[in-house]
């Protein structure tokens, strides 16, 4: 066991939550972006539908209601706008998250690497050492016999 598998588990629990953190913007960005789409096509139906009956005449209360609607509608869409923007702000900062933590878990697994690297260059050495003086050792005998 390296001593770096407890970081790189601790570093990937933290990147899969963010993952989990970043999916959930994803599908809320996404849920407010139909919304959006909803009210602009309610809102368009509605002015459509106000032109039609201007065209065949409307009374001044039936204009007011139609005009207060409107402008109901109107200021339901900028709100919307507002928590579309809103999404969109959070998925990209849980997305910088996630890219953060993705980087660090590269960086513990690169260091993981390099130690085992390390180790194995040590222990080929640490080989060679012991191959190098079992050969002196029999060519010694050799001599001596």
């Amino acid at each position: 066991m390296s001593k770096f598998d407890l970081l790189i588990r601790l570093a990937q629990d933290k990147l899969d939550e963010a993952a989990k953190r970043m999916k959930q913007a994803q599908q809320a960005q996404a849920q407010a972006e139909a919304t959006l789409r909803q009210v602009d096509t309610f809102l368009a139906d509605y002015q459509q539908r106000v032109l039609h009956m201007a065209q065949r005449g409307l009374g001044v209360g039936q204009w007011r209601d139609a005009r207060l609607f409107l402008l109901k509608l109107e200021e339901a869409r900028q709100q919307q706008q507002h928590e579309l923007d809103r999404c969109v702000q959070r998925f990209l900062l849980e997305k910088q998250a996630w890219l953060g933590l993705r980087k660090q878990l590269k960086s513990y697994q690169v260091l993981q690497e390099r130690e085992a690297e390390r180790l194995s260059v040590r222990q080929r050495k640490a080989e060679q050492k012991q191959m190098d003086e079992f050969a002196a050792r029999i060519g010694a005998r050799g001599k001596d016999e």
